[in-house]
């Protein structure tokens, strides 16, 4: 569980103090940052950087994080829930718009930037934000930086090894997409319109990388 913040630590210390002199007057606990929520969450700079990217990123790749983050590594989680427990400031356990709108507020986001791309992070559109599809969200933003991870999650989803990537191969793994929504993944990055997605096409989608060959199947 959750104990109190900084903030609520301090708060109760100024309003409880034994000596007079330090104890908080009614306007200073008025003013305090427990009691306006005034206190800044100081992201982690790969989150702000998820946070940044997350609306230009492709179909393909926001389908493909949202498999991949149930697989982070443990020191990218912690990061994810460390930001996530210190924005989500009345702690139920999910973030609503103004929430997200503070965090994206510090990266420079405008308003109407701010509105889609909560309704982009809102997954199963309830109106806030989980703590899983804030994983899901920063997982968009690592992946596409490592060109063997991209190269791995590529082969992961070649299943029959022919250099492509299909429909089924997709809804094999991204089982949360229907049909339609897998099509409109692939024709974003379909370069060449043949209905499959190649390793290029693949990287890509990914990000600004450059594509290596991928190594023979082991016979």
């Amino acid at each position: 569980p959750r104990g109190p913040s900084k903030f609520a630590r301090n708060f109760i210390r100024g309003c409880l103090a034994m000596k007079p002199e330090l104890r908080f007057t009614t306007q200073q606990a008025l003013q305090h940052p427990f009691i306006t929520k005034a206190e800044a969450t100081v992201l982690d700079k790969n989150v702000q950087e998820s946070l940044a990217t997350f609306h230009g990123q492709t179909k393909l790749k926001k389908a493909v994080a949202r498999m991949i983050a149930k697989h982070m590594t443990d020191k990218d989680r912690r990061v994810v829930e460390k930001a996530f427990r210190e924005a989500d400031k009345d702690g139920n356990g999910r973030l609503d718009a103004q929430e997200i709108s503070a965090l994206l507020k510090q990266i420079g986001k405008t308003p109407e930037e701010t509105k889609k791309i909560v309704a982009e992070m809102d997954t199963d559109k309830d109106g806030g934000v989980t703590s899983d599809e804030f994983a899901q969200m920063h997982a968009t933003g690592i992946l596409g930086k490592n060109v063997k991870d991209v190269q791995e999650v590529f082969m992961l989803f070649d299943k029959n090894k022919d250099g492509m990537v299909d429909e089924s191969e997709i809804a094999a793994w991204c089982e949360f997409m229907d049909a339609e929504k897998i099509r409109e993944a692939i024709n974003e990055a379909d370069g060449d319109s043949n209905g499959k997605i190649s390793y290029e096409e693949w990287v890509k989608a990914m990000g600004n990388i450059e594509p290596q060959k991928i190594p023979e199947p082991k016979k």
